[in-house]
């Protein structure tokens, strides 16, 4: 965490009383004593569940030199002279306030990337491209919430050059008041799709939450990105940033378009046009989507001021995926794995199948794996049902269909003329079935929401799970 003094923490988070000010400052921030650090300050949050009150002890046993807390008679005794303890009518508050503090504090460029689908792959292929200019702070994994946020500013050193924050949502609002946190000189918003339909009537719906970004929380002489091959951020960005709007994609009249796309079993070569400039990306990733991730991660960076073949190269070098996004495995049976098992909405599972489709083309066979797809409200079976048709069409040859939708699924494989097909209730239902299909030359992808764990069936292929799931 960057240094501010216990005196100043407690100004910050607007303490009602204060004890143990006199000590050093806090390496780190923590609101979850299983992976608190010794010497880290620790929020007592209280949730809807759980309430971390009940664990002061064990964060003082796991090394925390600090406290802050909204129940002070929750506090064990006796505690160590020491031990800052700062007392706040509400823990949450106080995090976001000595967030906010930091990021006053900041004085380097700030990027925030929100979008229905590829949200933390931009963040990631920002950074990268962003890498050999200078170190760069973003947000572990994706703490893309109203909690994680907070802990991603109090995250940074206070060396970086550049940040690059992710921001999630599920509600209206949220974006708002993260973007009033984060206070982003760049706003980038990927994609506006079909996901947390459960809380939200339609898809303009979701375009008008995720366009907060563009809003009046963003600071004037901010510059909004956006890909311009969607129309409904299109039209919201012209209506809430048109001075220095930028824009990339595959459209004709985007700023940083996608020229060309090849891709093979190693990865993705993409060739990306800015005015009369070109540069070459190679990524260790697969799908044309990803393709034009990077033509928007190098508009940030030319944004910036960055030479673009400089940040195509450090892109090219530093871009690693997060675990079980587009990532290539192999089994010792032959088998091709296309592992996009993170999660999944109907945009993003219809970017796999295309995927699949390209690169697997020459295959014997191509088979799928397809967990259903969770928060898609009332259209739920409608959508799980033409993705079962896209599946076809993408030139899947055998599924398998699990989760609570995995009917409907498979009813839009078989109405478009698929004959091996089969469901089950859980991934593990299908080892066997997969291990029949399992044989050289043949690809499998995997792809469903995060509740099917989908990744479980790595290892009775013989693949190595060691990555885990962010």
């Amino acid at each position: 965490m960057m240094p501010l003094s216990r005196r100043e923490i407690a100004r910050a988070i607007g303490a009602t009383s204060a004890r143990g000010e006199a000590g050093g400052p806090f390496p780190s921030v923590s609101t979850d004593t299983r992976k608190l650090s010794p010497g880290a300050l620790f929020f007592a949050l209280v949730g809807e569940r759980h309430d971390a009150h009940d664990h002061l002890g064990a964060a003082l046993d796991a090394g925390a030199a600090g406290l802050v807390v909204s129940r002070a008679n929750a506090l064990p005794e006796p505690l160590s002279e020491g031990v800052f303890v700062a007392v706040v009518p509400d823990t949450l508050a106080a995090l976001t306030a000595l967030a906010r503090a930091v990021r006053g504090r900041l004085e380097v460029p700030v990027v925030a990337v929100t979008g229905s689908v590829g949200k933390t792959t931009m963040k990631d292929m920002v950074a990268a491209a962003l890498t050999d200019a200078g170190t760069v702070g973003r947000t572990p994994g994706n703490w893309n919430n109203e909690i994680g946020t907070p802990l991603s500013i109090l995250s940074l050193r206070g060396d970086e050059r550049f940040v690059v924050f992710e921001i999630g949502m599920s509600a209206p609002g949220e974006i708002d008041r993260l973007t009033q946190l984060t206070r982003p000189d760049i706003g980038l918003i990927t994609a506006a799709a079909a996901a947390h339909l459960e809380f939200f009537h339609d898809v303009d719906a979701i375009a008008d939450a995720k366009a907060e970004l563009w809003g009046d929380a963003l600071p004037s002489g901010s510059r909004a990105i956006t890909c311009a091959d969607d129309a409904r951020l299109m039209t919201r960005a012209r209506a809430l940033r048109p001075e220095g709007l930028v824009t990339y994609g595959l459209a004709a009249d985007a700023d940083f378009r996608v020229e060309s796309v090849a891709q093979d079993a190693e990865g993705t070569t993409a060739r990306i046009a800015s005015g009369q400039r070109r540069a070459e990306v190679r990524l260790r990733v697969l799908g044309r989507h990803n393709a034009v991730n990077a033509a928007g991660a190098l508009a940030v960076a030319a944004t910036l001021g960055l030479d673009l073949d400089a940040a195509a190269a450090s892109l090219s070098e530093h871009f690693a995926s997060a675990p079980h996004r587009m990532a290539v495995r192999r089994a010792p049976s032959g088998l091709v794995v296309l592992d996009d098992c993170y999660n999944a909405n109907p945009a993003s599972a219809n970017a796999a199948m295309r995927t699949l489709g390209e690169v697997a083309r020459d295959a014997s066979k191509r088979g799928a794996i397809i967990g259903s797809m969770l928060e898609l409200g009332p259209t739920s079976s409608l959508m799980h049902y033409g993705l079962g048709e896209a599946a076809v069409s993408a030139g899947v040859d055998w599924l398998a269909c699990t989760g609570p939708h995995a009917d409907d699924v498979a009813a839009g494989a078989r109405a478009a003329g698929l004959t091996e097909v089969t469901t089950a209730a859980d991934a593990l239902d299908l080892v066997d079935a997969v291990r029949a299909f399992a044989a050289p030359d043949r690809w499998l992808l995997l792809k469903g929401s995060r509740g099917q764990r989908l990744e479980r069936l790595l290892d009775p292929l013989g693949i190595s799970d060691a990555q885990g799931a962010a």
